[in-house]
């Protein structure tokens, strides 16, 4: 339905549609029209919805492989959770974690240490 209106304003010879950061719909009666809006799409689609910003698609040269896991277990019907961080050849950290801790949560925690 709003396509059908936008296509009989396009129309127009003298109305143009544009993308304004007007946020209130108020202003619009000043007759002022606000800064130009500058949109990358892709970047935008990036931030949104990368779940590790911080992490890149290109290893560190000499960094040292760490791993992150979490295991989950009932022992008389009470759940237990703990985490694990290690390299290929030795334990770095575990510990219990809350019953709804996820693996990358246990990352993020460790990281912040």
């Amino acid at each position: 339905r709003f396509l059908k209106y936008q296509a009989i304003l396009v129309e127009q010879d003298d109305v143009e549609i544009v993308v304004t950061n007007i946020g209130n719909s108020v202003s619009f009666l000043s007759g002022s029209i606000g800064e130009p809006v500058i949109h990358d799409c892709l970047e935008t689609i990036e931030t949104t919805y990368t779940s590790h910003p911080y992490l890149k698609d290109t290893p560190i040269e000499d960094a040292e492989t760490w791993f992150t896991d979490r295991s989950s277990y009932i022992v008389s019907r009470k759940q237990h959770t703990e985490y694990a961080v290690t390299t290929s050849r030795e334990v770095i950290e575990s510990g219990p974690l809350p019953t709804n801790t996820s693996a990358q949560k246990a990352e993020h925690l460790y990281r912040l240490k």
